[in-house]
């Protein structure tokens, strides 16, 4: 779904592009000095096919950077590298806030609950960063490509974990999403707008209502062509490490492992199974 009017200004949305970009062109050492252990935390930089998500293997040529909400404080301390990436970065971040707030009541809404703010209060970790949370902001670059090896793709298929994901991207195209009828189409960038991702949290708390959106990135260019670099930026909306993950709604028809499971469970599994360490 694309949003216009979102209020988010133009202005801070560019200014996460440009310090995103001067971050991922620094040379490999630097960036590497920040590089994410998947065994102790979801933070810090992810070098190409360092995060596979294809099952059968496939090269995944991106780099990218997530920081957990209650972990901004690290790159607020004695790094000088990423000092304006991170003010850039954690002010797009606050100013998402009050459009996932407004996302939340429509969902609410739309699911007819009789508590307007029950989505909401299993995520009070946009407001509070001191809630544990599995809530991320990403920065992703893919790097410019020319002879394109076989096997090597830019983002396998895959849904995201949370309930909603709001997502930025820069001019360059190759975004595609899966229809329910299993066909693909093209998620052509336009300005001004954001996209929302619909998560795998949502499908279950929606009781199957809200499907998740299976995305995928493709590499598309003539031969003999340079395909250009590519960025885009996402915030991963997750409810809190504590918040059980069960439908909001009747689900008598919904089939849904009686294994009652946490937020951060669910979450945790499924990142788990997609970083190589």
């Amino acid at each position: 779904m694309y949003l216009k009017n979102h209020g988010i200004s133009n202005i801070a949305i560019d200014d996460a592009f440009t310090s995103s970009k001067a971050f991922f062109q620094l040379d490999a050492y630097t960036k590497q000095k920040y590089q994410m252990d998947a065994k102790k935390e979801y933070f810090g930089y992810v070098q190409p096919n360092q995060q596979q998500l294809d099952s059968n293997g496939a090269y995944e040529c991106r780099e990218s950077f997530d920081f957990l909400l209650n972990l901004k404080q690290k790159l607020r301390d004695g790094n000088p590298d990423v000092a304006n990436f991170y003010i850039s970065l954690e002010k797009l971040a606050n100013d998402c806030v009050p459009l996932i707030k407004t996302l939340f009541k429509i969902l609410t809404k739309s699911l007819e609950l009789t508590d307007q703010e029950a989505i909401l209060k299993t995520t009070t970790c946009i407001s509070d960063h001191t809630v544990p949370s599995m809530s991320a902001f990403r920065t992703l670059y893919y790097p410019s490509v020319q002879n394109i090896q076989h096997g090597t793709i830019r983002l396998a298929p895959h849904s995201d974990y949370g309930t909603i994901t709001l997502l930025f991207q820069d001019h360059i195209g190759g975004l595609e999403i899966q229809t329910r009828n299993k066909k693909w189409i093209p998620v052509k960038p336009v300005r001004d707008t954001i996209l929302v991702n619909t998560g795998n949290l949502l499908y279950l708390m929606s009781g199957g209502r809200y499907m998740a959106t299976v995305h995928r990135v493709l590499m598309k260019v003539p031969e003999g062509e340079i395909l250009p670099p590519r960025q885009s930026m996402a915030f991963f909306v997750i409810p809190d490490n504590d918040a059980i993950v069960t439908p909001l709604i009747d689900s008598s028809n919904f089939l849904l492992n009686t294994q009652k499971m946490t937020a951060l469970e669910h979450v945790k599994r499924l990142v788990d199974k997609s970083y190589k360490y």
